[in-house]
């Protein structure tokens, strides 16, 4: 691809008035983390996104006075993951970087939830159903996709090929997706 060049994000449910301050902040941090110009480690940022799960924020974080369920904030934090993965261009650095990421989530020590027996991160819950919603999105039904539709499932594809490849991790549930 030649010289990375800086990304540009967005993510349409924080373009309202009163966004998810939680995910926000984790869409900040990924973007941050994502640019090739970007010195923060892997680890730096797992540790980062990992202080906003809802059993180690200080803060409630939700407009409703109460912090939400792990299982909701499990199912944000992948959708957040593939809409990021689906900008990132297959064949830019920070696709690694991405990838990076998750393993490193994945080595954080677990916080014990009752998520389907599940620890976070080192099991990786709800990343295997958040794929399969994502993988039947109606746009890969389309008679006439755009170049930006295409694009997108490229690097989507990509990112979930880049993590079923490598043996570091169990993506829970994401293999399973793959062969049903």
């Amino acid at each position: 691809m030649g010289i990375a060049t800086d990304l540009s994000f967005r993510l349409e449910s924080l373009e309202v008035d009163e966004p998810w301050i939680v995910e926000k902040m984790n869409f900040e941090a990924l973007v941050e983390y994502l640019q090739p110009s970007s010195t923060t480690s892997p680890t730096a940022a797992a540790q980062r996104i990992d202080n906003l799960i809802p059993m180690k924020r200080t803060f409630i974080g939700t407009s409703f006075g109460m912090k939400e369920e792990p299982e909701g904030h499990m199912w944000k934090i992948w959708g957040l993951f593939i809409a990021i993965s689906k900008q990132v261009p297959h064949d830019h650095p920070s696709m690694g970087r991405l990838v990076a990421l998750v393993y490193a989530l994945a080595e954080l020590p677990p916080t014990t939830e009752d998520l389907d027996y599940t620890d976070i991160w080192t099991d990786l819950p709800m990343l295997g159903p958040s794929y399969a919603e994502a993988w039947i999105g109606p746009e890969c039904y389309r008679d006439k996709l755009t170049p930006k539709i295409k694009a997108e499932w490229v690097n989507f594809n990509s990112f979930a090929a880049r993590l079923l490849n490598h043996d570091m991790v169990s993506v829970r549930g994401l293999t399973q997706v793959v062969l049903t």
